[in-house]
């Protein structure tokens, strides 16, 4: 379902619009570019987006946005739980440094979350970024709602990892990371656990799943002052990339690569 927004209507109603509702669990996924100048500083830049989606969500709402740290994947970078930023995005970083805001513990894949839920989200998880009691695994309980802002499931669908590890595909396998980490000034020992993909196999491409997403209507589409807006539920998601994946495990990569031996 796609339509278009007239410019002077309130995000909050946007949002309401494409199914956010009171008390849901929302996974935000926000790239700000394609609006423009929407505020003269970076607080009322921050504000415009996030501020509407509170106010849908309430009080017993709860949002939660990635907040990435690649630098310690890919340089050793060591993580501080409390102070590394988020790479994920001004706004995740944002996000990250607002009251009340709870970090998952992990260095190079991180979620960062506010609200009723927060805690559940981000909390206690397991080592392993994308499996079984990782913040995803969680979201995924919670019949999460991902709201895409300034972007589409067909850019980015980070929630596909956690398909792909729960379905096993043969691109990717569980790397172990032992670059120093901290948290409350003490240091937490490794191994923590990422799935990433072969780098002997093709980037991404998630066009398709957005497609087949869409072909079934499961995907709500609108537009605000130019820019993408889209919502999925977090188990039509999963139940579409299992069938997905069953029929082709490289189907959310560019061309087929599979490990014989």
């Amino acid at each position: 379902m796609e339509n278009t927004q007239n410019n002077e209507e309130n995000l909050a109603d946007v949002y309401s619009n494409l199914g956010v509702k009171k008390d849901d669990v929302v996974f935000l996924h926000i790239n700000p570019l394609p609006f423009g100048l929407v505020a003269d500083t970076k607080e009322d830049f921050v504000k415009f987006f996030i501020d509407p989606l509170r106010e849908v969500l309430g009080s017993g709402g709860t949002f939660a946005v990635l907040t990435y740290t690649y630098s310690y994947g890919l340089e050793g970078k060591p993580y501080i739980h409390e102070e590394s930023p988020s790479e994920a995005g001004i706004l995740t970083e944002a996000v990250r440094q607002l009251p009340g805001a709870l970090r998952s513990l992990h260095p190079l894949i991180s979620i960062t979350a506010l609200g009723s839920k927060a805690e559940y989200i981000t909390q206690n998880v397991t080592r392993d970024a994308f499996g079984w009691g990782s913040p995803f695994s969680r979201l995924h309980e919670l019949k999460a709602k991902c709201l895409y802002v300034g972007m589409t499931c067909g850019v980015s669908c980070s929630f596909l990892h956690y398909v792909e590890q729960m379905f096993g595909v043969s691109h990717c396998y569980n790397k172990a990371y032992f670059h120093p980490v901290y948290k409350n000034g003490a240091e937490v020992k490794g191994p923590f656990l990422a799935f990433v993909r072969n780098r002997k196999s093709k980037p991404y491409d998630y066009s398709g799943f957005e497609s087949e997403m869409k072909t079934r209507g499961h995907v709500r589409d609108t537009k605000y002052k130019g820019a993408p807006l889209q919502v999925v539920e977090l188990e039509q998601c999963f139940l579409v990339g299992m069938e997905m994946l069953d029929r082709d495990p490289c189907a959310f990569i560019q061309e087929p690569f599979y490990i014989t031996k």
